[in-house]
């Protein structure tokens, strides 16, 4: 669950994100001795991310894309790198209608 903003522009396309998420997974704790035992967890956390994409054309890009996630057990952060491809856009229209003499 979240909410993100976008602007784009005709060379570039920026967005932020943001929102609650839900994680579950398993680490371990040191038991007796030299052992480990299983402690299993599920929480909720946040997550953010924000990305800013040059387009090479309309509709063919390439960016970068920083994000987080926080919750109690586990905090992660990185940085991707993206391919932007969109089929916006359509190309020059053409007003062709095969009903209508050109003469």
């Amino acid at each position: 669950m979240g909410y993100g903003l976008r602007k784009e522009t005709t060379n570039f396309n920026f967005a932020i994100y943001g929102g609650l998420n839900y994680s579950y997974g398993v680490y371990a704790v040191p038991d007796t001795g030299s052992t480990f035992k299983p402690k299993f967890y599920n929480n909720i956390g946040v997550y953010t991310c924000a990305q800013a994409i040059k387009k090479i054309t309309y509709d063919i890009g390439a960016g970068i894309e920083v994000y987080a996630e926080v919750n109690q057990m586990q905090a992660m952060a990185g940085i991707k790198l993206i391919l932007f491809f969109s089929d916006s856009y359509r190309g020059i229209k053409r007003n062709y209608n095969p009903n209508v003499r050109t003469n």
